[in-house]
């Protein structure tokens, strides 16, 4: 579990992990101040493209992103109070 606690937006770039070794690896973002911080995936996540890279939070105190790794991706499975794009 990540949790984040400035008093200034935060955009963190996410590696890839590394395929069968963090296959099944679990990763929670949490936003602890109200900033509407981006995580980019430095691949896509899930392997969607240029259209699922970045993870924009809404900018509220408790925003998340939840991820798994596989086969060398991040994949979602869960979001607060963020937009995927």
């Amino acid at each position: 579990v990540i949790s984040y606690s400035f008093f200034f937006f935060v955009a963190a770039t996410l590696a890839d992990p590394t395929a069968t070794t963090d296959d099944f690896k679990r990763l929670t973002i949490i936003s602890g101040q109200a900033q509407a911080n981006t995580v980019t995936s430095a691949g896509t996540f899930g392997g969607g493209g240029a259209g699922e890279d970045v993870c924009t939070f809404s900018g509220q105190i408790g925003d998340s992103l939840s991820l798994i790794a596989y086969g060398g991706k991040w994949y979602i499975t869960g979001a607060h109070q963020a937009t995927i794009a």
